[in-house]
């Protein structure tokens, strides 16, 4: 009876291995015929081999751009059928030789059509900064989450601009040029590292504000001009023992730069592809309102982090405070200021009396214009050459454009904030000077 039951259980042994045997080698062949059928994810396909995954059909790209060091796009594709949106999962990939990088999008599906962007904070999307001086492919990959498909698509370009060239900040003189290529049959970026000997481009522009006869603010014998200057010299100074390259609007006290035009304040920037532009000024209130401290104005949209860390190191290296002012604040010391109702009335009325079509301002719109015009199309710069008393912004209609920052470093009709800034000059520099730092 032992024997017989030991056989009974040798052959269920042996049954039982046959059977999940057999389960495991239809499981892999049915997987593996799956796999013929379906795209294979990213990883697994070589740079060589890209043309090959790539649909038929392509993303239209409706909007794009370089703000600062960032590049966003905006994008449409047509003939995608999901039957649930939740099994949508839509995201870029810049596929290179040795790196994979994977950008999650903001996306919206309705009737067939796919659109999507990298971001609604115009300073955010890819950091071209980080990108190794490589040839990356720029493909949109839409998962299908239920059935585990993917397809790829490259990019068709339907706007009105062309290929973008960017150079990434150049500590040490050295650098990354940087091609963004549309007109291509597959969209990609291509890095090649190079020394930034080009006199004609720089990393940081520093705006001294007003100068010349334009004094700015005032304070008996003190004039906002005079330190705004002093100021920017000195970051200047700081910034370039680093190895990057900066350049002042202004190139003494007593000059008084334009706004537009060839040379002029909100030009330069982008004249010279530079990637952020810090304009220094000094405030002043009218008697009673006894403000005082540090305001920092970005454009509107922007992340808030940049900003509010230059706030935050300013008051802490300069030991001073946040404004008090509470108009037009969005953070502690940080401020964005657009055009009003009243101020468009404004501006449509100086249209009528000087015979020319009016802007097309919003409440959207930023109203200082060194941040508004030097973001071109970005930020809705607008001086296009209608208006025969201002110079044109040859700049005003860019994708390319620098990432500005108006900082009132406090009150020059405040005791406190004068004192600070005639004693303690230093401190206010090392506050943007640490700020930068932190994104090399």
């Amino acid at each position: 009876m032992i024997n017989i039951n030991r056989w009974k259980i040798l052959i269920i042994v042996i049954c039982t291995i046959v059977i999940l045997s057999l389960a495991i080698f239809f499981i892999y062949f049915h997987n593996l015929n799956e796999n013929k059928t379906s795209i294979p994810t990213i990883s697994s396909i070589s740079i060589d081999n890209i043309a090959d995954i790539i649909q038929e059909n392509k993303a239209k790209l409706t909007k794009y751009y370089i703000y600062g060091t960032h590049f966003n796009l905006f994008a449409t594709l047509d003939n995608v059928v999901f039957e649930d949106v939740n099994d949508l999962k839509p995201y870029l990939i810049l596929k290179s030789n040795g790196n994979e990088i994977i950008k999650d999008v903001i996306f919206t599906y309705s009737n067939n059509t796919l659109k999507f962007n990298l971001s609604n904070e115009i300073n955010m999307g890819i950091n071209l900064e980080e990108l190794l001086a490589e040839k990356y492919y720029l493909l949109l990959c839409v998962e299908n989450t239920k059935t585990n498909e993917y397809n790829y698509y490259t990019f068709e370009n339907t706007t009105e601009y062309n290929n973008l060239e960017y150079y990434t900040l150049s500590t040490n003189k050295n650098c990354n040029k940087i091609d963004l290529i549309f007109d291509s049959d597959i969209t990609y970026i291509e890095g090649s590292v190079l020394v930034n000997q080009n006199e004609d481009i720089y990393d940081i522009v520093i705006d001294a504000g007003h100068g010349g006869k334009d004094t700015g603010a005032i304070n008996g014998n003190y004039y906002e001009s005079y330190y705004t200057y002093k100021i920017s010299l000195e970051l200047k100074e700081k910034l370039e023992s680093l190895g990057l390259k900066v350049k002042l609007t202004r190139e003494n006290i007593e000059d008084r730069p334009k706004e537009y035009g060839d040379n002029g304040r909100a030009t330069i920037p982008n004249k010279t592809k530079s990637k952020f532009l810090f304009s220094i000024h000094l405030n002043s209130c009218e008697k009673g309102l006894g403000y005082n401290g540090v305001e920092v104005y970005r454009a509107t949209k922007c992340n808030n982090d940049f900003a509010s860390l230059l706030a935050d190191n300013i008051v802490k290296y300069a030991n001073t405070n946040y404004s008090n002012k509470d108009l037009e604040k969005y953070s502690n010391g940080v401020y964005t200021r657009n055009f009003t109702e009243e101020d468009i009335k404004s501006m449509d009325d100086d249209a009528k009396i000087g015979n020319y079509e009016p802007y097309n301002i919003t409440t959207d719109t930023p109203y200082y214009f060194i941040i508004r015009e030097s973001g071109g199309m970005v930020t809705s710069a607008y001086v296009d050459g209608r208006n025969k008393d201002l110079e044109k912004n040859d700049f005003y209609n860019s994708n390319s454009v620098v990432e500005a920052y108006l900082l009132e470093l406090g009150y020059i009709n405040n005791d406190k904030d004068l004192q600070n800034i005639l004693n303690n000059q230093s401190g206010y520099v090392e506050g943007i000077y640490q700020t930068i730092l932190s994104i090399l």
